[in-house]
Formats: structure tokens, sequence, C-alpha cells
């Protein structure tokens, strides 16, 4: 399992631990084939860092801010100058139930301590 502050732009087979900190609303976007497909942004973070993530499809609707997920098989690109994650076809996303994760409330508190600085 990997912090999200080691995660760089064009790895691939990514599995981290992370808490969803903030979620876009979802919007839809027309695929190569024309089909209509959701999709939304949503920030993870650890006590290493943040990164976005881009939620397709079912997850848009299952992934609520304040969760722990796990996600396995993940691949990073970089848009802007910044890092971003992105399950693809095979990547795995879970909810996971784990109270030893650091809470909503002290990743949050750590941003702002950290823009203060």
């Amino acid at each position: 399992m990997m912090q999200i502050s080691d995660i760089r732009p064009q790895m691939k087979g990514i599995t981290v631990k992370a808490r969803v900190l903030s979620k876009d609303f979802p919007h839809s976007v027309r695929s190569k084939t024309g089909k209509m497909l959701r999709v939304c942004e949503a920030i993870l973070g650890d006590n290493s860092g943040r990164i976005p993530l881009t939620l397709w499809q079912k997850h848009v609707f299952i992934v609520k801010v304040g969760q722990v997920v796990e996600i396995e098989d993940a691949y990073a690109t970089e848009f802007r100058g910044i890092t971003k994650l992105t399950l693809g076809r095979n990547g795995k996303l879970k909810i996971v139930d784990d109270p030893s994760f650091p809470s909503l409330h002290d990743l949050l508190e750590k941003i702002k301590e950290e823009a203060h600085e």
C-alpha cells in the first residue's frame, strides 16, 4: 500500500488507502462511442498528502465524503501540473471501515495548518 505523497505521474498499478475529503457534483460526458457517462472528481487524503481521483459511472454515486476507500490497480496522470489518480478498466475501489485511519476532521485540520505555514 502506497502513501499519496509517493504517487508520481505515469505510475501504474497503484494501490492506496485514503479518506474522501471532498467530491464535486457529477456531470455527463460523451464517450468516444457516443455513450453518455457520469463523471466527477473526488479529493483523497492521507497523512502524507492529497490527490484528485476521477470517479466514473457507479463510483460517482457510491463514494461519499468522509469514507475510507482502498484503491487497487489505479494509474496516475498529470494535467496542468497536478497529478491525478484514475481507476481505469481493471482498477478496483472498495469502501472500508477503518477506525484507525485519520479522521476527516484531522486531515482537514492538517490541510489548514499547512496553508498557514
